[in-house]
């Protein structure tokens, strides 16, 4: 007896179908039968763009589960949350401590077109 198992990137770099947005981070809806989660939450509420988009109810989801505390990971965990109420949380308690942001004193790496712009 096997499974189907369906994961949807709702958070990337970059989106090939008209009508979703990008951002540096990462989220997937993961859904199995009549059970579903979140794995990740990119680093905004864009998430909830993605999934109206792509027809994804996350009222539904059962958990949001966030791999590790980089903010392109968890910085859409709130609103995750809000919008999914009967969600449980799975997370390294120190996910969601602050962190260090920046690098005093040393210069940025040129951005990829060279401009040096982030």
């Amino acid at each position: 007896m096997s499974e189907t198992i369906a994961v949807t990137t709702l958070v990337e770099n970059s989106v090939y179908a008209l009508g979703l947005l990008a951002e540096h981070g990462l989220a997937f809806h993961i859904q199995s039968g009549r059970h579903s989660l979140l794995f990740d939450t990119g680093q905004t509420d864009l998430l909830l763009h993605n999934a109206l988009k792509l027809r994804i109810r996350l009222a539904e989801a059962e958990a949001i589960i966030l791999s590790h505390g980089h903010n392109d990971h968890t910085g859409g965990w709130e609103a995750a949350h809000n919008a999914t109420p009967r969600t449980r949380l799975f997370l390294h308690p120190a996910s969601l401590a602050p962190k260090f942001a920046g690098n005093p004193g040393r210069q940025r790496p040129p951005h990829r077109d060279g401009s040096g712009k982030r």
